[in-house]
């Protein structure tokens, strides 16, 4: 049975309306496997994935490390998946009672070449956009050989125009999920592109490369600054484009980091490795954190206060 949930959490913007701001993150179910479990453990939304057209097993094991003092993961995962077909069964037969908004991350195999990516993107889509409630395009992993590749303007373009094919039969919000060392000029690209084909929003952001840590992307903690950053500069980009969703992702660990996301305009929130390292009790820290926001602003729900930041 789903937690309670308490109607002062919740939060709307644009095409997303949450009972509570905090989603979990792709990567923890990758096969959809535990979307029944998952759904009602207190999330506002749980994204599965990264899926690809066609099964593989991912990189060379041992491809995660912790650090632990840092509540931080290093991983070279490479999207190890049971394919698109035996996923969208799981998906079919979990017995899902809209507890929370389900997402589908979606990501190319590792032997498709560069040209024939939209093509992977538009199959997943059309599977899955019938079935879930949202869906993210994850050009940003850095585990897959030459995926950041197609964040460039032209990759983006051709992916974004082969998937719109698809999403005239069966429209459903879109997500663009980014690295966080993009720079400028590339992000504005992005966001040009996505505004074009009326997606909408970003989650930012990915895992990240800048450090001296090993092969992989580094998340928890130790990207918190670095993931911040990012997301403001994507926030302050996006501020005059209407119901543009920024979903905030990376070293999110305490509800202090959503405070913080929210005053810098942003709305959702996913979290992963702090998921990881301290269980669903972090839901219930979220949880009093909201309550005593409310408490002390006075405001009567978590949609008044974030509207009267505007």
């Amino acid at each position: 049975m789903s937690p309670k949930t308490d109607k002062r959490h919740q939060l709307k913007k644009g095409h997303l309306l949450w009972k509570t701001p905090i989603g979990l993150a792709a990567g923890f179910d990758k096969n959809a496997r535990a979307l029944d479990f998952l759904s009602n453990l207190g999330f506002g939304s749980v994204e599965f994935g990264t899926v690809t057209p066609r099964a593989q097993v991912g990189n060379a094991k041992p491809r995660i490390k912790r650090f632990e003092s840092e509540l931080s993961l290093l991983n070279s995962m490479g999207f190890p998946n049971h394919g698109a077909d035996a996923i969208l069964r799981n998906v079919r037969s979990a017995n899902l009672t809209k507890a929370c908004p389900i997402g589908a991350n979606l990501g190319k195999n590792k032997d498709t070449s560069d040209s024939n990516a939209p093509m992977d993107y538009a199959t997943l889509y059309e599977k899955f956009a019938p079935e879930v409630d949202y869906l993210t395009i994850n050009i940003s992993s850095p585990n897959t050989p030459g995926l950041r590749a197609l964040q460039s303007r032209e990759g983006f373009f051709n992916i974004a125009a082969e998937i719109s094919k698809k999403r005239k039969a069966c429209p459903k919000p879109l997500f663009l999920k980014i690295a966080p060392e993009l720079g400028t000029k590339d992000l504005e690209d992005l966001i040009d592109i996505a505004t074009q084909f009326n997606f909408s929003g970003i989650i930012a952001t990915n895992t990240s490369v800048s450090h001296e840590r090993g092969q992989g992307g580094l998340s928890g903690e130790a990207i918190k600054e670095e993931a911040r950053i990012a997301r403001s500069r994507v926030l302050d980009a996006t501020r005059s484009i209407q119901d543009f969703i920024v979903i905030g992702a990376g070293g999110i660990s305490t509800f202090e980091d959503v405070l913080d996301f929210w005053k810098l305009g942003g709305d959702f929130v996913q979290i992963y490795t702090s998921f990881i390292y301290k269980g669903p009790g972090i839901l219930k820290e979220f949880k009093e954190g909201i309550n005593t926001l409310l408490q002390t602003t006075g405001a009567a729900t978590l949609q008044e206060w974030k509207d009267s930041l505007k």
